[in-house]
């Protein structure tokens, strides 16, 4: 490479050399032939400079996206995830001083980094208003969305979510399970909804208010219709219906 550098700057500066030796000799037979040769040598050892330049850029640009693509853990096809990458209306259900109720969070996936990745940091508020920071690693594995929840230096256990059905691009809304750990140390499986249009004109993040839960309810409800078998038990023989959960509560 050094050898290389040597060689382009001497090109360069017999180019000068021969574009100067011209111009003091404008009359000399010799001199327009020796200006072009100089020129062109200048013009090529430039045209060198700037595509070695670019082509380092490029390079850098490459190894940069594939060292951030390596390091992921969790990622899906790029060409199915891009279409994902945008802002989503999250909501889930909590508890409020002893009481469960819904409550919205913003999920925004638009600055993923990763080729093939969903990653974001979302805000939960909780009971006496204080703001607890998450991040968010999801991936499709066929439509199922698969999202895992980071709480910071681990301080909670990791959070799994679970979209059943959030490839079918053609749905208004996404019903889905989480199972976590809420702050008061209560292991949940819990309901969650995912949209990209606010729900019931719920736009704000923080708890959602109480005459709304119903609509919340059905609306989850309505997007686990389509699973037939919820917990099947064998000394059963059946399974749980959400419907009649919902009729009992």
């Amino acid at each position: 490479m050094s050898d290389y550098k040597g060689l382009s700057s001497g090109i360069f500066i017999s180019g000068v050399t021969a574009i100067i030796a011209g111009a003091v000799n404008p009359n000399a037979s010799w001199a327009l032939w020796l200006t072009s040769l100089g020129s062109a040598a200048v013009g090529a050892t430039i045209g060198s400079f700037f595509l070695r330049l670019s082509a380092k850029d490029i390079l850098q640009h490459v190894k940069h996206v594939l060292t951030k693509t390596a390091n992921a853990r969790f990622i899906s096809d790029v060409e199915f995830t891009d279409a994902y990458k945008k802002k989503w209306y999250h909501y889930n259900v909590s508890q409020n001083n002893r009481k469960l109720t819904w409550k919205c969070a913003h999920l925004d996936y638009r600055s993923s980094p990763v080729e093939g990745g969903l990653s974001a940091v979302i805000h939960f508020e909780d009971k006496v208003g204080k703001i607890h920071k998450y991040r968010v690693e999801s991936a499709f594995r066929g439509e199922r969305l698969i999202s895992f929840y980071h709480a910071p230096a681990g301080l909670e256990s990791v959070a799994v979510e679970i979209i059943p059905f959030m490839g079918h691009a053609f749905k208004d809304y996404y019903s889905g399970i989480a199972f976590m750990q809420t702050w008061d140390g209560t292991h949940s499986l819990i309901p969650i909804l995912i949209s990209e249009k606010p729900l019931f004109d719920v736009k704000a993040e923080g708890h959602i208010p109480d005459e709304k839960n119903e609509l919340f309810d059905n609306a989850w409800i309505a997007g686990m219709d389509c699973i037939d078998s919820v917990f099947p038990l064998p000394s059963k023989q059946r399974g749980v219906d959400l419907n009649n959960i919902i009729s009992n509560t």
